[in-house]
């Protein structure tokens, strides 16, 4: 009996212990699944995270563009009131445009004409500032000294419009008009030009005359002892050949303020210039000397063949020496009205040009050939105009420079050329 209950407490303990096992098991397989199903929830609830993240970025992103196109839009569509340009100006007389703009309207046209690669098409946001208005722009910028924000309250347009106008109509008039109206004549033109130049300016053999013209700037501050000239302003150089209808034949422009005209004139193109072909044509034969073309200039640069230069000593009265000074000192007054009418056309060359000291040889390149146009037009520079500027000049003393070389050919042709004006003189 005993022993059978013996048995029977040993197979419960068996049965016990297998079931116990089993819940072990299945706890631990429970577990697993809880840990498993714990995971896919966090990952679940990650890419939720993730989604709603995305969907605000994109929410964000759309919002942004749409401020952006809403607020370029605006910019784009803002309609300013009618200018000056518009309302005003088209009911003035034709001497009111041309005191704002120092030309006719006929040369005004021409110059709208040959300027078309400025124009703009309109597009869907707005319309384009005119052709015309852009050349007005630029025309009143050089022909005043008003400011930019002037500009833009008279023509209606915004301060950077009337700046980036501007630099495109002084670059275009450069590229595209300078080489038609700013040059030296050609071989087959030489002998009447000659005969021109002699008959107005009363210079045989002349083809132009040379000198340099202080204009103020205000220069870089990296460089600005180089544009200090020892007048006591800051200034560029812009040396000119002028023929004797007051047009520029040559202009070499930028050089700094502290330079010698001399100095200018041999880093220039002019001095190949002389000794082309076109320099050796025409010559003359005067008391045993072959006479060439000549430019004709101050004390300021070198004596050469085809560089003429005054006496340093002019000698006494009949004398030869006085009377060639007395015949090239008034044969290059024509340089010097050129530069007084180029002043008293574009006042811009007065103020202090305030622009880039990159962009200033375009202005003054653009203004001699836009003064060129003038002549050719015969467009006359009124002489209020020319008073006002002889008296803003007066204000900036223009300097003086002195040079001693010379050529022995250049003495024989001088002397040769005096020799003639004594004689006929004395005839």
């Amino acid at each position: 009996m005993a022993s059978s209950q013996a048995i029977l407490r040993g197979d419960h303990d068996d049965d016990e212990a297998t079931i116990l096992s089993l819940f072990a098991v299945q706890q631990a397989a429970l577990r697993d699944k809880q840990a498993q199903m714990l995971r896919i929830m966090q990952q679940l609830e990650e890419l939720e995270e993730e989604k709603e993240h995305s969907e605000r970025e994109r929410n964000y992103l759309a919002v942004m563009v749409a401020r952006l196109m809403l607020r370029e839009r605006c910019v784009w569509t803002y309609a300013r009131p009618e200018s000056w340009f518009e309302t005003t100006l088209p009911h003035l007389p034709a001497s009111a445009f041309r005191e704002n703009f120092r030309l006719d309207m006929s040369t005004f046209r021409y110059i709208v004409s040959v300027c078309g690669s400025m124009a703009r098409l309109d597009t869907n946001m707005r319309k384009a500032i005119t052709l015309t208005k852009r050349v007005a722009i630029g025309l009143y910028s050089l022909a005043t000294s008003a400011e930019e924000r002037t500009v833009a309250n008279l023509f209606g347009v915004s301060r950077s419009s009337v700046n980036i106008i501007f630099r495109e109509f002084c670059n275009v008039v450069v590229r595209r008009l300078e080489p038609r109206f700013v040059r030296f004549p050609r071989a087959q033109e030489l002998v009447e030009h000659l005969r021109q130049f002699a008959a107005v300016a009363g210079f045989p053999q002349g083809v132009g005359a040379l000198d340099g013209c202080h204009i103020e700037v205000c220069p870089p501050q990296d460089h600005a002892t180089d544009y200090y000239n020892y007048k006591g302003w800051y200034s560029t150089i812009l040396l000119a050949v002028v023929d004797h209808h007051y047009k520029f034949m040559y202009t070499n422009v930028g050089s700094p303020g502290r330079m010698h005209d001399a100095a200018v004139f041999e880093r220039s193109q002019l001095p190949k210039r002389l000794e082309s072909d076109l320099f050796k044509m025409g010559v003359k034969q005067m008391h045993g000397v072959a006479v060439g073309p000549v430019l004709l200039a101050d004390q300021a640069f070198p004596l050469q063949p085809h560089l003429m230069k005054p006496y340093a000593r002019a000698g006494s009265d009949g004398s030869s020496t006085r009377a060639f000074n007395y015949r090239l000192s008034s044969a290059r007054r024509v340089v010097e009205n050129a530069f007084g009418r180029l002043k008293a056309r574009f006042r811009i060359l007065h103020k202090g040009l305030e622009c880039d000291i990159g962009n200033v040889n375009a202005v003054i390149r653009a203004s001699c050939v836009l003064h060129n146009i003038c002549e050719v037009f015969s467009d006359q520079c009124d002489a209020s105009w020319l008073e006002i500027a002889r008296i803003e000049d007066a204000s900036r003393i223009q300097p003086v420079c002195i040079s001693t070389q010379q050529d022995a050919l250049g003495v024989h042709v001088r002397d040769a050329l005096a020799q003639h004006f004594i004689t006929r003189a004395q005839n």
